[in-house]
């Protein structure tokens, strides 16, 4: 494998699970607070967004990011 085709691996599989965490957070999540209160809703998410934030999360995001301009060279 060259070098442009690991990145390629990289980006898609970056994207890939950031599109999957999206996709499972609005079709089952989003749905599943529905029944809460407007304060409790607010306050439940406010707590998956803490929760969230850890380094897996992190490199997935932000690697997409950064790592798509290389695959466009």
């Amino acid at each position: 494998m060259t070098f442009s085709n690991i990145i390629l691996v990289l980006t898609v599989t970056c994207t890939a699970l950031v599109a999957g965490l999206f996709y499972g957070f609005s079709c089952s999540l989003v749905h599943g607070l529905e029944p809460l209160s407007g304060e409790a809703y607010i306050g439940a998410m406010q707590s998956i967004n803490r929760a969230i934030q850890d380094p897996v999360f992190f490199v997935c995001f932000f690697g997409a990011l950064l790592l798509l301009p290389e695959t466009l060279t």
